[in-house]
């Protein structure tokens, strides 16, 4: 639901603020994490979680915002094939971040047919367009990319600011996504995308309420 949501957004024509986007979708998911799953005790002020906190909200920043941002110049098929491959990174940066990870030889082997997989249907896509159209695909294979990269980055730090550091998750929800709602509002306040979006809210009640539904959609999934 959440995916369809996103997409419908984008194929309305007038939609083209993916940070915006993830503005709404940060702001609900920690807004009701803080709601049902924040638990008042005391936290760690260690200097390590302050920065493991600081990188993850920027994971999720960049994640959620090139993603959504990506779709202005890319399908929505194009978006799902780069992030099927989000294993390859999350294997790479599992082994650098954990440490004792380990993977099989099957478990390269996918990561190889993946990584062929999406280079062999970007190269397809890109021939089957106009030389702008080409151009857009492009940027949107880089933002997609970036995406990718930090979604995969993000599971890792989660996983080691829950075992090593003992934060509760809620709490981790929380600091993590308010500090992503922080970084993504000054992105679209000093770019501009923020007051052209609100502008776009107000002509499209509808299209704002919809938002909020993906962002509530992207909480329960």
């Amino acid at each position: 639901s959440h995916d369809a949501l996103q997409e419908y957004a984008f194929r309305d024509g007038t939609f083209k603020f993916g940070w915006y986007m993830s503005l709404n979708e940060l702001l609900v998911v920690s807004t009701l994490a803080y709601l049902f799953e924040y638990e008042q005790s005391q936290v760690s002020s260690s200097s390590r979680l302050k920065i493991l906190l600081c990188v993850l909200a920027l994971g999720l920043t960049v994640s959620q915002g090139a993603g959504s941002a990506a779709l202005q110049f890319v399908n929505y098929p194009v978006k799902v094939a780069f992030k099927s491959s989000k294993l390859v990174p999350t294997m790479i940066l599992g082994v650098l971040i954990i440490g004792n990870k380990k993977y099989n030889p099957l478990d390269y082997l996918a990561a190889i047919f993946l990584g062929c997989s999406l280079a062999t249907l970007s190269f397809a896509e890109k021939q089957s367009n106009s030389k702008d159209a080409s151009k857009n695909l492009s940027l949107g294979c880089f933002l997609l990319s970036l995406a990718v990269f930090s979604d995969a980055l993000v599971p890792n730090i989660q996983e080691k600011i829950l075992k090593e550091l003992r934060c509760s998750t809620g709490k981790m929800i929380v600091y993590s996504n308010y500090a992503s709602v922080f970084m993504v509002f000054l992105y679209i306040f000093f770019t501009g995308e923020l007051f052209a979006a609100l502008s776009w809210s107000q002509q499209h009640l509808f299209g704002s309420f919809l938002l909020i539904i993906q962002s509530c959609f992207s909480y329960l999934g």
